[in-house]
């Protein structure tokens, strides 16, 4: 009798066990895919002082702005002068930002930071290519941004 409350006991231990492994391993899956993880420079962006439809405009080389996802769905958006920060969540290619703030610094050319800023909220999917280039769309699938991952 006493043996078979033991094993039942060992038998609890191990499925709490197993269910608390199983919860830790899902429980920041609600939250992003882990290819998103990292950083990525942002390569071409919608421009919000754009008249076209369509089209995207390119950051110049020696601008260094990046998009950096953690993997508990917060994001930085680094533009050279201002820090842009928000929250994200991923379902499938579905992607939503939100809780977007910024530094207020003044700067020269704030171009890219405001399209940033306009386009984040209007992302609603995103699609990855080769490991390598991440596009942010629209509902339209429309590419609003158009990223390259980094690899420091």
């Amino acid at each position: 009798q006493m043996s078979n409350n033991k094993a039942k006991q060992k038998m609890k231990i191990i499925e709490l066990a197993i269910i608390s492994l199983c919860l830790l391993l899902f429980s920041c899956e609600k939250h992003s895919s882990v290819e998103l993880y990292g950083k990525w420079q942002i390569v071409e962006y919608k421009c919000i002082a754009s008249s076209s439809p369509i089209g995207l405009s390119k950051v110049t080389d020696d601008d260094n702005y990046s998009l950096e996802f953690d993997n508990r769905g917060n994001v930085i958006c680094n533009t050279d002068c201002n820090l842009v920060t928000g929250k994200y969540v991923i379902d499938g290619n579905r992607l939503a930002f939100d809780e977007i703030t910024s530094t207020e610094l003044a700067c020269d050319n704030m171009l890219v930071e405001g399209s940033v800023k306009y386009i984040l909220p209007n992302v609603s999917t995103f699609e990855i290519q080769n490991d390598s280039l991440l596009f942010l769309k629209d509902a339209d699938n429309q590419t609003l941004m158009e990223l390259k991952k980094t690899t420091n």
